[in-house]
């Protein structure tokens, strides 16, 4: 269980730090939901309650986006910000791109909460359906 979260959550920085961007682009919005929806699997594939699945699905996907988000932010800014002498005004601060870019990563981490919630279910119904076939 421990090798399967650290593969899942170093594969996913990994692809947050390769790409060059100021905020969370679209391509690093579907690593982060597939990295939540796997590390959800990896922690709630034992337990048998269908409400703790999805409720644990919940919220690993809305506070993993969440924090990654704000990782590849960060980082971003420190390892890709430079300011160039044709620009216009002042350049953003870390603080400022904080506030910013807040009210988008509360959207998209409400969006990958739904989506790993629904995969989650997808997944467990599915592996359920195989058990009761398999018995049959």
């Amino acid at each position: 269980m421990r090798k399967g979260l650290a593969i899942t959550v170093t594969a996913s920085l990994l692809l947050l730090l390769a790409t060059k961007s100021l905020y969370v682009e679209e391509l690093e919005l579907y690593s982060i939901m597939v990295s939540a929806f796997l590390t959800s699997w990896i922690v709630n594939k034992n337990r048998g309650s269908i409400l703790v699945f999805l409720g644990s699905s919940v919220l690993i996907g809305f506070i993993m986006c969440g924090v990654l988000g704000m990782i590849d932010l960060t980082v971003d800014h420190f390892l890709y910000f430079q300011p160039r002498a044709d620009e216009d005004g002042m350049p953003l601060t870390l603080p400022m791109k904080w506030q910013e870019f807040g009210d988008d990563l509360f959207a998209a981490s409400t969006i990958s909460a739904v989506t790993v919630t629904t995969l989650s279910a997808m997944t467990m119904l599915i592996s359920r359906f195989r058990k009761n076939v398999k018995r049959t």
